[in-house]
């Protein structure tokens, strides 16, 4: 207030301001500093204005935005898929299994995985296919077919099913049980191996005739594969692939996520298998749907 009391203050007397020219010229001045600062002020205000009215960091906040309306959403643990590998049981390996056209075999330990892994769990699993190519082969008079007919097999793999149901079942549950709860003698439970299991039960179960007629069994299906081994043509293995292939394209259309493994080809006994691998869920193994004309194994992949 001093300070424009001073620049408006009008003098009276000449000796205090001058003559009138003088006067008018402080009075101009006066008045052009007065409007330079009034217009600094209300610049000042339209400034702080705008400024109140427009996000904090104007080029943040539009980077945000184009950030979340261009982001895919994440997929939840709810929506997430969870592969399922394991070991396959030495029993439901291949040479003790008599195929048949329209059999589908699934691997016990696949099996013993089916009934607590569904909803959004798939199986990494390999899936035999034979096509029966080598039927017309006969060893001694006889069929690889007939050679694992042999009456001892079909017995073994009866008891190693009964075994399995009512002795290694809950001995199972048992021991995963006192391994969760940390038990000495269970420990590394979580690894061990069926097959070993069931052959000590063999060898403890069965009298000497018994399993002396089970090796001879053996040897004599193993000199019926060496010799088709020599049989075997170079044809049979063209018709499997073709075989093969028409086969994965049945499965592909019925939303089978299948595929033709690197090795597409195993060789057992009288015939030549196809393999196929992928990504299975438990209602596609528990409903599997073979074609009738062939025989089916489903067990891990390696």
């Amino acid at each position: 207030m001093i300070y424009w009391n001073h620049l408006f203050y009008k003098c009276n007397n000449d000796q205090g301001c001058g003559n009138k020219y003088g006067h008018r010229v402080r009075q101009l001045v006066a008045r052009c500093a007065f409007a330079f600062i009034l217009v600094s002020l209300l610049t000042g205000c339209v400034y702080s204005i705008r400024s109140t009215s427009q996000p904090t960091n104007p080029q943040k906040a539009t980077t945000d935005s184009s950030l979340n309306s261009s982001q895919p959403s994440v997929r939840t643990s709810e929506t997430a898929i969870t592969i399922i590998t394991g070991h396959n049981t030495v029993e439901q390996q291949p040479n003790m299994t008599i195929p048949q056209a329209g059999q589908i075999i699934v691997n016990q330990s696949v099996k013993t995985y089916l009934s607590f892994n569904k909803g959004n769990s798939q199986f990494f699993v390999r899936i035999y296919v034979d096509f029966f190519l080598g039927e017309a082969f006969k060893y001694q008079g006889k069929s690889i077919t007939e050679w694992l007919c042999d009456p001892i097999f079909t017995a073994r793999e009866s008891i190693y099913e009964n075994w399995y149901r009512d002795i290694y079942l809950p001995y199972d549950e048992n021991m995963r049980a006192a391994e969760a709860r940390g038990e000495d003698f269970a420990r590394g439970w979580e690894k061990h191996d069926i097959g070993v299991l069931f052959e000590k039960y063999w060898s403890e179960s069965q009298t000497p005739d018994v399993q002396n007629a089970y090796q001879q069994a053996l040897t004599n299906l193993k000199a019926a594969k060496d010799a088709y081994s020599v049989y075997q043509v170079a044809s049979e293995s063209h018709d499997c692939d073709e075989l093969l292939n028409i086969e994965l394209l049945r499965l592909r259309d019925l939303g089978f996520d299948v595929r033709i493994e690197q090795d597409g080809r195993y060789y057992r006994g009288s015939e030549i298998l196809g393999k196929l691998e992928g990504y299975l869920t438990a209602d596609q193994i528990e409903d599997f749907p073979g074609n009738i004309d062939l025989y089916y194994e489903i067990e891990w992949a390696d």
